[in-house]
């Protein structure tokens, strides 16, 4: 009997870890390596990109871009330049989690990914793309519902902060 419940128990397991790496993969599949847009639903101009580990995000008064290397993160008239390193969250994390210090668990078409007091969550729909993206940390909550996610490309310098585009703005190099 006890050899019984060991088989039942490891059968359970091994399926619930090839489901949790399942949809975590399927996920890379459709998003991994593609550059890829999402809209935010009901506003117009917020919209996260991204390709690699370059992205770009504009999302409830929130302005990133970062090329891989720099982070620029806009707040009123001062854009902050940094140079993040692998401590802090960066979303292309999400896609080798482990790597990165995140535990991830997953359920009925959801991922979560939790790093001491900062936590992801994904719900996958059911083309297997990303409908709605919670972030929770100390002090912020951020929740956005996907849609019109598509594939495309982008220009050269895209992920970097545009000065011609932002003259009255002031950098503050924190590099």
């Amino acid at each position: 009997m006890k050899r019984l419940l060991i088989v039942l128990a490891t059968l359970f397991f091994a399926r619930f870890s090839a489901a949790q790496v399942g949809l975590l993969e399927r996920l890379k599949t459709q998003l991994g390596e593609t550059p890829f847009s999402v809209k935010v639903e009901g506003k117009e101009s917020d919209c996260f990109e991204m390709y690699g580990r370059a992205f770009r995000v504009s999302a409830d008064g929130l302005k990133l871009w970062y090329d891989g290397t720099t982070l620029w993160n806009l707040k009123g008239d001062e854009v902050y330049v940094s140079e993040p390193d692998d401590s802090e969250f960066m979303p292309y994390q999400l896609f080798a989690p482990s790597n990165y210090g995140f535990t991830m668990t997953e359920g009925n078409k959801q991922l979560k990914f939790v790093k001491q007091d900062f936590s992801v969550i994904v719900w996958i729909g059911d083309n297997g793309l990303p409908m709605r993206v919670e972030v929770k940390a100390a002090d912020t909550q951020l929740d956005l519902r996907l849609n019109e996610l598509r594939k495309c490309s982008f220009k050269s310098g895209h992920f970097k902060f545009d000065a011609i585009a932002w003259p009255n703005v002031e950098v503050v190099d924190l590099r």
